[in-house]
């Protein structure tokens, strides 16, 4: 069990991560998982994994915004006519 700091920061290990300010104040829990990942719980939710790279400690979120898929190339077709029970052929 762990504090997060007023500034929204989590100490483990020697390593600072940024949780969220939300988070300040609050306890939340850590696990090592059977990968070795160590998860952040709050509340019985699992809020993402500590990691650490080249620049230090980073919280990567479970689920996080991926970038957009580049946009298709080639020609498609411009627009899709359906048939309803309205139109006539």
């Amino acid at each position: 069990m762990k504090v997060i700091s007023g500034s929204g920061h989590l100490a483990h290990e020697g390593k600072s991560y940024h949780v969220g300010e939300a988070f300040a104040g609050q306890r939340v829990g850590l696990h090592l998982d059977a990968a070795g990942r160590t998860e952040l719980h709050f509340a019985n939710v699992h809020l993402g994994d500590l990691t650490c790279d080249a620049e230090g400690g980073r919280f990567r979120p479970a689920a996080y915004l991926a970038e957009p898929a580049p946009k298709p190339t080639g020609d498609w077709p411009k627009t899709v006519r359906r048939k309803t029970a309205q139109s006539k052929p």
